[in-house]
């Protein structure tokens, strides 16, 4: 597995202090399979990607999340990684380690939860591993149970993939936007037709 310093082009205490201040964050929002999808970002990046039910739900979790930040619409043009989006609900061998690389993405988080979130993005879409396997490719053996709580804390859905970090045992744990869209996700991964998970839902 790739670095940290290669996979979240991000200086960590540079966020920190930028996020500090009241900066103004921007989004944008759209439907997908499982719900409403909403992305913010700063002018370095995407903070969050987050899935709702309806989307005064996902205001209301950003708003949460960034509670000391003006937060507003944006009219800009990020088509470019709404695209990247919509070829992963339509093939999710698309979003490979290379393109989440080229995304400007600016998670905020500790330098452990980085190095987490990084590893994350080197697991293969439709392969799992364990949060004893990540503590472990982070050179952290003992830390899954810190493991577990850097997944729950990703901001980004999809981009850094916690939904294939799964227990030892092969069974489902946790997932910061439900159980159901990480099953979902895992079996659209493995090949599962969108229209029926759709009917399931």
């Amino acid at each position: 597995m790739q670095s940290a310093a290669d996979s979240i082009q991000i200086s960590i205490h540079g966020l920190w202090r930028v996020l500090k201040k009241s900066v103004h964050i921007e989004f944008q929002y759209a439907p997908s399979p499982l719900g409403v999808l909403l992305l913010a970002r700063i002018e370095i990046g995407f903070l969050t990607l987050l899935f709702a039910d309806e989307l005064d739900e996902a205001l209301t979790l950003l708003r949460q999340r960034f509670p000391s930040h003006a937060i507003s619409l944006s009219t800009d043009d990020w088509s470019r990684i709404w695209q990247v989006l919509d070829a992963y609900w339509q093939n999710a061998d698309s979003l490979t380690p290379s393109v989440l690389s080229a995304l400007p993405l600016a998670p905020q988080g500790s330098e452990f939860q980085q190095a987490v979130w990084s590893a994350l993005q080197q697991i293969p879409v439709g392969q799992t591993a364990s949060y004893q396997q990540i503590a472990q490719s982070i050179a952290r053996p003992t830390a899954s149970r810190a493991v577990a709580a850097a997944c729950a804390a990703n901001p980004l859905a999809l981009f850094i993939p916690c939904h294939r970090v799964i227990r030892q045992t092969g069974a489902l744990s946790g997932y910061r936007w439900g159980v159901s869209r990480k099953r979902a996700l895992l079996a659209h991964e493995a090949g599962q037709s969108l229209s029926s998970l759709q009917a399931e839902e």
